[in-house]
């Protein structure tokens, strides 16, 4: 049975476009090529590809294998489709303008990262940052999305989640008020801690975008960001599969706003609970599938906390190292590959010293292994540390 373009949850206009020019099955859509699309509809080649995009995501929407297939249609991806997938993607921004900009943007969609720390490390604290800055109007560096928080170590703490959001919206709420007062768009204020950060800026008139984001944050309250924000505790690496495999999709669709998952963390069902390591990689392999195929088909983020555990040399106790816990077997999964660390004295000034955290990177498809980024963990949440911190 093939798919009709009708059945597909499009915009009305596209969709009278689309029929208006035969297009009446998704596959006629998205098999014709951009430059014969642009000549049936008369439009720009550009605004075709994009539109041929929007067709796939709705695809993806309403399909459960991922892979954007609808009655055995499977549709095909070419070099030229996933680079304007990568252009068009943003990220969820973490207000600290080095961990974004060492990151490409922020935490990056469509993929499956890992955030490994030592205890106190700040693991918990950025995963509840990132839960509220998602939230954040797009014309401000945000997604406008919700998250969702899988908890297996009760580390989740309602009131700092309320205390960071109130951060993040006060701190919105002055970048607003001096984008109002020096008619700036979002990039170009001089704030290092600004929502996409930025630096010295001229006069500039603000776009309609800009202003109702604006308007959107200075309306914004700290309980409708905690409203966006959906918790389930996780006892067990039991609890934690049988949702995930159970209900966790079934929840994203009655929630397509949904734009981060964090599980915080993969280790403390896994590390403990297996006497079988085989067994116990399968069942990792079979969650890191889930949470990756999840994160291509909903355009989501997925964040994922690990522990660290000492490796000892075989011959030499001098060869024992730190590292994250899980063994290869989870490493390979990961797409983005995270360590943060606390920093200990030295430099950054203000009194900041304890707060300070180093994040590193062991594993990007674009950035190189071992640069890193130096940010803090403040009272409102997760900020710059100083000026010119990336390595």
């Amino acid at each position: 049975e093939e798919e009709d373009i009708r059945s597909l949850p499009l915009p009305s206009e596209l969709k009278s476009r689309l029929l208006g020019a035969g297009l009446c099955l998704v596959r006629h859509c998205l098999l014709t090529p951009p430059a014969e699309l642009a000549a049936r509809l008369g439009q720009p080649l550009d605004q075709c590809r994009r539109m041929q995009l929007t067709v796939r995501d709705a695809l993806a929407r309403c399909t459960n294998d991922g892979g954007g297939g609808c009655g055995g249609f499977r549709l095909p991806d070419t070099a030229e489709t996933l680079l304007l997938d990568v252009a068009r993607s943003r990220a969820v921004p973490s207000m600290s303008a080095s961990v974004d900009r060492l990151l490409q943007g922020g935490l990056s969609l469509c993929q499956l990262t890992e955030l490994a720390g030592s205890a106190g490390s700040g693991k918990t604290q950025l995963c509840m940052q990132l839960c509220a800055s998602v939230q954040l109007p797009a014309a401000l560096g945000g997604l406008q999305g919700g998250a969702v928080y899988l908890d297996t170590e009760g580390s989740f703490s309602p009131r700092r989640q309320a205390q960071i959001a109130s951060g993040l919206l006060l701190h919105c709420r002055r970048l607003a008020d001096r984008m109002r007062q020096r008619r700036l768009p979002p990039g170009d204020d001089d704030d290092g801690n600004g929502v996409e950060g930025g630096g010295d800026g001229g006069d500039g008139p603000l776009t309609k975008e800009h202003l109702k984001a604006l308007n959107e944050v200075s309306s914004l309250t700290v309980e409708q960001v905690m409203s966006n924000i959906y918790y389930f505790r996780c006892l067990s690496h039991v609890q934690l599969c049988a949702f995930a495999h159970e209900s966790l999709e079934r929840f994203l669709v009655g929630h397509p706003h949904v734009r981060l998952i964090v599980l915080d963390s993969i280790a403390s069902p896994f590390r403990y609970e297996f006497d079988n390591a085989g067994q116990r990689n399968r069942q990792l392999a079979e969650l890191a599938a889930l949470l990756t195929r999840l994160a291509v088909s909903c355009r989501l983020a997925v964040l994922c906390t690990n522990q660290m555990t000492t490796r000892f040399g075989l011959t030499d106790a001098a060869d024992s190292r730190v590292e994250p816990a899980l063994g290869p077997s989870w490493c390979h999964v990961c797409n983005i590959r995270l360590v943060i660390e606390r920093l200990e004295g030295g430099g950054g000034g203000g009194g900041c010293e304890d707060q300070r955290r180093r994040m590193r990177v062991l594993k990007h498809p674009a950035v190189r292994a071992g640069s890193s980024a130096v940010f803090q963990v403040c009272a409102v949440g997760v900020r710059d540390a100083f000026q010119d911190d990336v390595s």
